[in-house]
């Protein structure tokens, strides 16, 4: 995130790296309680990217988003690394069902 005042250049934007990340740390701190609620909650985060890879016109994810995952006019279009945390995040998930 850039920013959460909106008078600050580009405003608030959120990290589409950051995301596999969150996913992977959130598994680790509730793992064991709550094993069949995470993945289900999960499924659903990583099914919603998923959905915006497939209607990307680069078949990919954005570095940026605003929020709710809006377009973000300052981001580039694709960067690996939004879609290398979310791979790895669904493997570490995988491993653990």
């Amino acid at each position: 995130m850039d920013s959460t005042t909106t008078t600050v250049p580009s405003g608030c934007k959120l990290n589409s790296w950051l995301f596999g990340y969150y996913l992977m740390a959130d598994h680790a701190l509730l793992k064991g309680k709550y094993e069949k609620k995470i993945n289900y909650n999960h499924f659903f985060d990583i099914y919603n990217h998923y959905k915006a890879m497939n209607e990307s016109e680069w078949t990919s994810l954005p570095e940026l988003t605003n929020d709710n995952g809006s377009f973000c006019k300052d981001s580039c279009g694709s960067q690996l690394w939004s879609v290398a945390t979310l791979l790895e995040a669904i493997n570490t998930l995988k491993a653990f069902t």
